[in-house]
């Protein structure tokens, strides 16, 4: 939704440097100005733009990046210097190609590493990441722990346990290989 100025009369919408500075708090100790609106599951702040019909979200570092700098010419990303993807402060914001958004990743030690990888780093004082939720905790679980025990116990194809559980024949193949859904396999042991 448009916002709109507090007691204004003529209820003019807000212009991007007035959303921006709403839905953003400084904050004293790094200079960031946190982004307290909707957040993409990396971590950077989202703004929601345009009318009903055709609403689109743009990410607020950029925004306000063109909105207090300048246009971003095509092809080049806006990177922190503060290494912090919910910080919009234009004074912490740079353009770089990717190549260099790769270095500077290398450079402050933020590539990953291993098979496995957390997909969101903020480096923000104090942060710890949510656990991960795992099997039935997942809100997009199709199966139980009561429904893999049963995957694992099914005689039949690949293909016919799958279509019997309401997946796929890959995922019945995980599951009893015990890549997936680990965390029970002592119970069905």
């Amino acid at each position: 939704m448009m916002g709109y100025p507090g007691n204004s009369k003529e209820r003019r919408p807000l212009s991007i440097a007035e959303r921006l500075e709403r839905n953003s708090m400084p904050e004293p100790n790094s200079g960031c100005w946190l982004w307290l609106g909707v957040l993409s599951p990396k971590g950077y702040g989202q703004l929601v733009l345009g009318k009903s019909e055709s609403r689109y979200s743009r990410r607020a570092h950029r925004l306000s990046y063109e909105t207090f700098r300048g246009p971003i010419p095509d092809g080049l990303h806006v990177l922190h210097k503060c290494d912090v993807p919910a910080c919009i402060n234009p004074e912490h914001l740079f353009l770089g190609t990717n190549d260099d958004n790769v270095a500077d990743r290398v450079a402050k030690n933020r590539t990953s590493r291993g098979k496995r990888h957390a997909v969101l780093t903020v480096s923000a004082p104090g942060y710890k990441p949510p656990p991960r939720k795992i099997g039935e905790t997942n809100p997009k679980a199709k199966l139980t722990a009561e429904k893999v025990r049963g995957i694992r116990e099914a005689s039949g194809t690949l293909v016919a346990i799958g279509k019997r559980f309401g997946i796929s024949p890959q995922q019945v193949w995980t599951i009893r290989r015990g890549l997936h859904w680990k965390h029970t396999l002592e119970v069905s042991q």
